[in-house]
């Protein structure tokens, strides 16, 4: 199976997000827009995993150690023309690299991840992908647009949210965008339910499609 480790996004974020794009998508549909549904902050990406077992026991005592930080989502940007993104803040400032760089440990001492691996490797840029490019590139005037329709919707204040947990996810590939699903949650210190619980039959974990390449 396909695993990652990611921070989910509240479904009241995705909802506000999702309406303040719904102008812009409307008027670029040359790009491959990302579905709401499927969105959420890689951490690290494990790829193809034989059972989820080993990947549970070495991230959820890093979630259960970590306290929980507030996270908002910011100005969008690019990568080249092929990756369209909302920059993600947290406070305090540096909690998101600090997870993702114990994440990424624990899977290596687990012998999940190589020790060169990106989430190890690397400090996490942490953003949240929109779109990818299709038959439109990703430039300039897309973002500006983006930046526009979200600041209208004043959405530095609404997307903001206490980040209290950390999921792994399973992506299934296929004919179409990947659809995602969660395997299962694991509260942040001090967040309520603070044992890993397993996904499978919640309302929530219903398999979700999004189109990042990475997951």
């Amino acid at each position: 199976m396909r695993l990652f480790v990611a921070v989910p996004l509240p479904s009241a974020v995705r909802v506000a997000v999702d309406a303040a794009l719904a102008p812009v998508r409307a008027a670029h549909p040359g790009v491959r827009w990302t579905a709401p549904a499927g969105w959420h902050l890689t951490l690290a990406f494990l790829g193809e995993v034989a059972a989820p077992g080993p990947v549970l026991d070495a991230v959820g005592p890093v979630a259960a150690w970590h306290p929980p930080a507030r996270l908002t989502l910011g100005e969008p940007g690019r990568f080249g023309d092929r990756v369209l993104w909302l920059a993600v803040h947290d406070d305090p400032a540096g909690a998101l690299i600090d997870l993702a760089a114990d994440v990424g440990a624990g899977l290596v001492d687990a012998g999940l991840l190589p020790v060169d691996d990106p989430a190890v490797s690397r400090p996490l840029r942490a953003h949240l992908t929109i779109a990818r490019k299709r038959r439109e590139p990703i430039g300039a005037p897309l973002v500006a647009a983006v930046h526009g329709a979200l600041d209208r919707a004043g959405i530095g204040v609404t997307a903001s949210w206490p980040s209290q947990q950390v999921e792994l996810w399973r992506s299934h590939l296929g004919e179409g965008p990947a659809r995602y699903e969660v395997v299962a949650s694991f509260a942040a210190a001090g967040a309520a339910g603070s044992a890993a619980r397993s996904a499978a039959g919640d309302a929530g974990a219903s398999a979700a499609e999004g189109t990042e390449a990475e997951a």
